[in-house]
């Protein structure tokens, strides 16, 4: 007998490893039947900061530059709180503004930019 076939008679495989019968399971692993698939994250917070709703919330908003006056798209993270602030540049003359975002409870959100204040 060749010596590939023999070790396949064996039951050892082509990497040295000795394969299962067919229908025995690996005791190990648990069977996939009584497996828990439902998740609990404890986000309480989030849900009373994010009530559930429609699913629609805004992801971006159109600004007017408070320097130059050009129109900016922005993108909005509505997974960063209800309100949020931070600095952004203009597109078109790079200067920074100071951004407010404030989203509402049907998912809408208020934004202002204004000037960022450097002193």
């Amino acid at each position: 007998m060749e010596g590939g076939r023999a070790d396949a008679m064996n039951g050892i495989g082509e990497l040295g490893y000795r394969r299962r019968p067919r229908g025995q399971q690996n005791e190990a692993q648990p069977d996939s039947s009584t497996l828990d698939t439902t998740m609990s994250f404890g986000d309480d917070e989030l849900d009373e900061e994010f009530p559930l709703g429609d699913g629609t919330v805004e992801t971006s908003a159109t600004v007017s530059c408070p320097y130059c006056g050009e129109i900016n798209e922005i993108g909005l993270d509505p997974g960063s709180g209800s309100e949020q602030e931070y600095v952004e540049d203009c597109q078109v003359c790079c200067r920074a503004w100071h951004v407010t975002v404030v989203y509402l409870p049907d998912g809408s959100a208020e934004v202002s930019v204004e000037p960022e204040n450097l002193s």
